[in-house]
């Protein structure tokens, strides 16, 4: 058909398409296809070389890879090919049956489907996929640098083949992993109140324990420091010194169970925060928070002192 079309277009017949191949912004208006070389992808991912020309008697043509279709069809798919304009030698070479010059001979074949038969997304389906596509990215990483425009363009193809099959196995582990999430949030959800109620346990030890055992210990003090000081009179009036017996430290609960006693907690509060974080300046987990705080405030717009900032351009 290309060849056709070549000898039997009007001078400026592929105006369009050459602008738009030279780069060129040019309008694309619905309905009104321009004589040209295009691809186009189905919903299996596979792309397709198309051309549009116009006949002789005026009338417009198009072909998509082997098969002519018809004028309506054309026009309305038009909007969507149009975006994608390919050289005439591409367009020669992939009908001829060569591969696209932009896409991984790897990922190519995972797009493949020369059967009909739905895609292997089980868990061992997907490991296949992924690691062998993985083991062609492994190469390309080695081998570093991209050296041409095509080569750039197939890394970019087995780079997105790659991400589009990890979207698929996120959402197989999602699906798989959904039920025993629902699971594990009836049991939470069950247990949750109640363990809410229990959990006053803690009250009663602030509230009415507490108080009580402080009480307690400052009158045990309070009578150990005056026995001391009896005992110290007694000496120096050289009379005998009465022992007292010794109490045990206070405490609540009997009966065999758990005693609740007094016990001695540090109770943190920062006074100087300037020196806390001195203190903690070379720590790497602080350093992470800082790090995360600093770029989410300068990607806001705000400049953080103490902070430099480089411009890198980075594959997205």
């Amino acid at each position: 058909m290309s060849d056709v079309a070549e000898t039997t277009r009007p001078a400026d017949q592929y105006d369009f398409w050459r602008r738009r191949m030279a780069g060129e912004v040019v309008p694309i208006h619905d309905g009104e296809p321009q004589a040209g070389f295009y691809r186009t992808r189905t919903k299996d991912g596979t792309w397709h070389p198309v051309a549009y020309w116009f006949g002789r008697d005026g009338a417009l043509r198009c072909r998509v890879a082997d098969r002519d279709v018809n004028e309506q069809t054309a026009a309305e798919r038009w909007p969507h090919i149009s975006k994608n304009p390919i050289t005439h030698e591409v367009y020669k070479a992939v009908l001829a049956g060569e591969p696209w010059p932009d896409q991984h001979e790897g990922a190519n074949r995972d797009r493949a489907n020369s059967d009909g038969a739905p895609s292997d997304d089980s868990f061992d389906g997907l490991k296949d996929r992924i690691e062998d596509l993985a083991r062609d990215a492994e190469k390309l990483i080695q081998a570093g640098a991209a050296a041409d425009q095509s080569a750039a363009d197939r890394a970019s193809d087995l780079a997105n083949r790659l991400a589009e099959l990890q979207k698929t196995a996120d959402a197989a582990r999602a699906a798989e992993k959904k039920p025993l999430d629902e699971q594990v949030a009836a049991v939470q959800a069950k247990w949750k109140p109640l363990l809410g109620a229990a959990d006053i346990y803690k009250r009663i030890k602030a509230a009415v324990i507490t108080p009580f055992l402080v009480a307690e210990a400052a009158k045990m003090r309070a009578a150990q420091e005056a026995a001391q000081k009896a005992a110290e009179e007694a000496a120096k009036a050289g009379k005998p010194i009465v022992e007292t017996q010794t109490r045990a430290a206070p405490k609540a609960g009997s009966g065999g169970r758990r005693s609740v006693a007094l016990r001695t907690v540090k109770v943190v509060t920062i006074a100087d925060r300037a020196a806390v974080l001195a203190f903690f300046a070379d720590n790497d987990q602080v350093t992470e928070v800082l790090q995360k705080l600093a770029e989410k405030v300068t990607a806001a717009g705000v400049t953080v002192p103490g902070v430099t900032i480089t411009e890198e351009q980075r594959a997205a």
